[in-house]
């Protein structure tokens, strides 16, 4: 009976070193695994934040140029703007002499007493 026992005490001994062996290489994997998925995720946030940084910076870029864009439109469009209101000025008052000077002329004046 102590033999059987100790045959019974032999095999669940290797059944629980089997089994206690096989939990550490199952560690073993999921540790490696862990670490490898720790590095990629490492790799690709510093990428990310590389990438994100990049993008901020065009953007920046952008903007600056953007309003300096938009300072000279601003600027072009006002001398446009007094350029041909110098312009129509001139016209104006050039109309504006041609009937003054013919309201007054021997023509026009003959041309009122008809009336």
């Amino acid at each position: 009976m102590l033999i059987e026992r100790d045959h019974e005490n032999y095999i669940t001994a290797n059944q629980q070193k089997r089994k206690l062996n096989k939990q550490r290489d199952t560690l073993c994997t999921l540790k490696g695994r862990h670490s490898d998925l720790e590095k990629w995720f490492i790799d690709q946030n510093s990428k990310l934040t590389d990438d994100f940084a990049r993008v901020t910076k065009l953007l920046q870029d952008l903007q600056t140029k953007e309003h300096a864009l938009e300072q000279a439109h601003a600027s072009l469009r006002r001398q446009f703007f007094c350029m041909h209101q110098r312009a129509l000025s001139l016209l104006v008052s050039k109309v504006l002499q041609v009937c003054a000077s013919l309201s007054l002329s021997p023509i026009n004046t003959q041309l009122m007493k008809r009336k």
